[in-house]
């Protein structure tokens, strides 16, 4: 379970919160090879998920015989809420951010640890799941704030 929880903590930045409410039926499994979800949070949103990570769902989804109105991560929300805020914590120590770092701080500072090794720009964008070049532009602009 935590393989799949991490996976889309990285691949689509949801607060913890928001994937201790969320239900098989909110995830669209009809894409080829990536899955999209509907998360609830302030708005509703759909995200796309990364290859990687809608394998690790795939491989859950097939241990846990999930019913499609029941949660995704069956257990007290709270509770798991709060597991997932300390596995956000710990790994945001390992990559040096401070320990309250949200999901999509530890996602941004991923990408721009990817760039700044040398990763392209289309790469990146595809793993992030960015449908084209131009939405990814202004990610990454905000990623690295011009200086004079």
């Amino acid at each position: 379970m935590w393989n799949a929880v991490v996976a889309l903590i990285y691949s689509i930045g949801a607060m913890p919160s928001e994937l201790a409410n969320l239900r098989w039926k909110d995830a669209d499994r009809s894409k080829v090879g990536q899955w999209l979800v509907t998360l609830q949070g302030k708005a509703a949103r759909q995200v796309p998920v990364l290859v990687w990570s809608s394998d690790r769902l795939r491989k859950y989804e097939s241990l846990s015989r999930p019913t499609a109105e029941g949660l995704m991560f069956s257990s007290d929300q709270h509770r798991f809420a709060k597991l997932a805020l300390a596995e956000i914590r710990r790994r945001s120590l390992i990559l040096g951010l401070r320990p309250t770092a949200t999901p999509s701080a530890i996602r941004r500072a991923c990408v721009r640890d990817l760039i700044q090794r040398g990763a392209t720009l289309e790469d990146v964008a595809d793993l992030l799941g960015f449908k084209g070049l131009k939405e990814f532009n202004r990610f990454v602009k905000s990623l690295f704030p011009q200086t004079d």
